[in-house]
């Protein structure tokens, strides 16, 4: 992983940009079954919004989000293991809170291997939710479940205190 934070003057304005890459683990050895990893994950607490300000855009402007534009809080979806990371791709996502269901939007990572989950508008604070994705990888349909909470008081996500729920449909 590498960050950065720089703050610098450009056409005598006063920009400041914080970036954060993650990589895959290259010294690790890979997952021996097949893994879906969230942020927020299951059982973690997250702020509710988030005003998404990167470049060359954020990546809600794939899914038709305009740039600058308030939602609830992106939701990260990553896969790990012995089907093919590069390959895989959302095909759906839900997000439910206690009045139903909330609008989402995804946008899948270039390369494969995930995306994001993107409530179109904030989150409630304070809210019980629970997700839903399916991700597609080369002869199998994978399921994956998880629940967060809302809470303004957080400045990130949260740990987890599980996984989630994964169901893997092979010959899908």
């Amino acid at each position: 992983m590498g960050a950065d934070d720089s703050v610098f003057t450009e056409s005598s304005a006063l920009v400041e940009e914080i970036c954060v890459t993650t990589t895959i683990g290259y010294l690790r050895p890979p997952p021996v079954k097949d893994t879906v990893w969230t942020y927020p994950g299951n059982g973690a607490s997250i702020y509710p919004d988030e005003t998404a300000d990167e470049l060359p855009e954020p990546p809600g402007v794939g899914a038709g989000i305009p740039d600058g534009s308030t939602t609830g809080p992106y939701l990260l979806v990553l896969v790990d293991g012995i089907f093919e990371p590069g390959s895989a791709r959302i095909t759906k996502a839900t997000l439910d809170g206690p009045q139903g269901a909330v609008a989402v939007k995804w946008v899948n990572r270039p390369g494969g291997g995930g995306g994001f989950v993107i409530p179109v508008s904030p989150l409630v604070d304070h809210t019980a939710y629970r997700a839903s994705v399916t991700i597609s990888v080369p002869g199998a349909a994978v399921h994956h479940y998880w629940a967060f909470t809302t809470n303004s008081a957080d400045s990130q996500a949260g740990g987890a205190t599980g996984r989630g729920r994964t169901i893997v449909e092979r010959g899908a």
